[in-house]
């Protein structure tokens, strides 16, 4: 199927754009050329925020899917300045964010907040 969407033109998914929420308390992970919304087998997964040692961040508590959009709630907020986000951070990262065609998001980071 994935070669075959991509065989007709259509794009994988790609990122767009992050924006802190405040009031919500999240960051809004935005991507573009999403089909039918992004999917997860299980728990969404390989979001992390680090700082520039590239030493894990505890801030991400729960990954939420919203149409094209990853949603993470923060634990604080406070920890954002200076932070970076990573998907698909090292070696051998759990990703498992998908479109509705089972194409997949690509890794990415540093992104600085």
């Amino acid at each position: 199927k994935r070669l075959a969407a991509v065989a007709a033109g259509l794009p994988a998914p790609d990122l767009a754009s992050i924006a802190f929420e405040p009031a919500q308390g999240l960051l809004r992970v935005s991507f573009t050329s999403v089909q039918g919304g992004l999917q997860s087998s299980g728990r969404p997964a390989g979001f992390t925020l680090r700082d520039a040692a590239g030493n894990e961040l505890p801030a991400i508590y729960k990954v939420s899917l919203d149409g094209p959009d990853a949603l993470l709630k923060l634990t604080d907020p406070a920890l954002l300045p200076g932070a970076f986000l990573w998907y698909g951070y090292g070696l051998a990262p759990y990703c498992n964010l998908t479109d509705s065609t089972g194409a997949a998001v690509p890794a990415f980071g540093p992104i600085s907040l």
